[in-house]
């Protein structure tokens, strides 16, 4: 019988790329001009989520959350006007094997690309369709942008739903 439950794996998933991407825009460029902010340098907080950005460089971790504490991506990030577009080019070892049980990744970075095949070898064991599996890992292979504003050391996110217009923001403190 296939085990077709939703444990901590899918729950740190879904709170890692909720929070941090809090939105995807399919087909993501950067015009010309792009750079990186130096305003959005520095260590930012959002409830159990801390993102650190350093000059075009991405580095996020969560803490407390399905007994998980620790790194779990890194990337890359750049900005034009107040558009903010990201990339994630690695996930955490031991991220990796406190949301898929059973793997063994080791306790360092892996490219996106490794994690990715440990990720649909996981959603299979699920009994996920093909279909499923297809569209979760485009969604995760997906470059990113959403709108930022910063406020004194409030760094705040919007993504616009273009389905259905619904606004998510994120609000983060500068630490």
């Amino acid at each position: 019988m296939t085990n077709k439950s939703f444990g901590p794996g899918i729950l740190l998933l879904a709170l890692l790329f909720g929070i941090m991407v809090a939105g995807c825009n399919n087909g993501v460029s950067e015009g010309p001009g792009s750079g990186a902010d130096p305003a959005l340098n520095g260590t930012w907080v959002s409830g159990s989520l801390e993102w650190r950005l350093n000059n075009g460089n991405s580095e996020t971790s969560i803490f407390g959350v399905a007994g998980y504490n620790g790194p779990t991506t890194k990337g890359t990030y750049s900005t034009n006007g107040n558009n903010f577009y990201g990339t994630t080019t690695h996930y955490h070892g031991n991220y990796i094997a406190a949301i898929v049980p059973g793997s063994n990744p080791g306790s360092g970075w892996v490219t996106a690309e490794q994690s990715y095949s440990i990720f649909e070898n996981y959603y299979r064991s699920l009994g996920w369709s093909e279909g499923q599996i297809n569209t979760q890992m485009n969604s995760l292979r997906e470059k990113w942008m959403t709108t930022y504003s910063i406020t004194g050391n409030s760094l705040t996110l919007t993504q616009t739903r273009t389905s259905d217009g619904y606004i998510s923001e994120t609000t983060y403190t500068k630490r």
